[in-house]
């Protein structure tokens, strides 16, 4: 699959909803948009929680990386932002547990969400964000063995990656 065609179509919907939204409209208040689009490196494994008679979810951290220029040297320094990854959808939670390691570039599609807990040793209540994951597109493809590769495919890949 293009990355680019990827992208196209995971971006077109908040575009089109973001352009019948309108202020005047009484509507409008209604709608909310809750859309998070990220594209960064696996931190660590995906690991299952949960029992297995249950639901299980799959939990990876991503890092995503940006530049801040200082205002006062103009120096240009590079920061890592870290996101909690959720996957709750079991065919995508598999596909995560059992194909997405540590590295691998992921494109991710998904709502933001807020978790808030009591830490038992400070009595502290702390809120924690995490990314529910709906879409996930991997696009380091190390996963990939000969037999299930497109002809073509991986150069595609490489000439998208170069490009971002």
């Amino acid at each position: 699959m293009n990355v680019l065609r990827s992208l196209t179509r995971i971006t077109r919907p908040c575009a089109q909803l973001a352009r019948t939204m309108s202020d005047e409209s009484p509507r409008s208040m209604e709608r909310c948009i809750n859309e998070v689009t990220l594209m960064g490196r696996v931190g660590r494994d995906a690991e299952l929680r949960g029992r297995e008679d249950m639901n299980q979810v799959a939990v990876f951290s991503l890092a995503t990386n940006y530049r801040i220029r200082k205002k006062d040297t103009g120096e240009i320094t590079h920061d890592t932002d870290w996101h909690n990854i959720v996957v709750f959808n079991p065919f995508t939670r598999d596909f995560v547990a059992s194909k997405i390691k540590k590295g691998d570039r992921l494109l991710i599609q998904g709502q933001l969400s807020n978790k808030k807990y009591e830490d038992p040793t400070t009595n502290e209540r702390k809120t924690v964000s995490r990314v529910i994951a709906r879409n996930v597109i991997n696009l380091t493809q190390k996963w990939r063995n000969e037999e299930q590769s497109i002809p073509g495919d991986e150069q595609e890949y490489e000439n998208q990656d170069q490009s971002l």
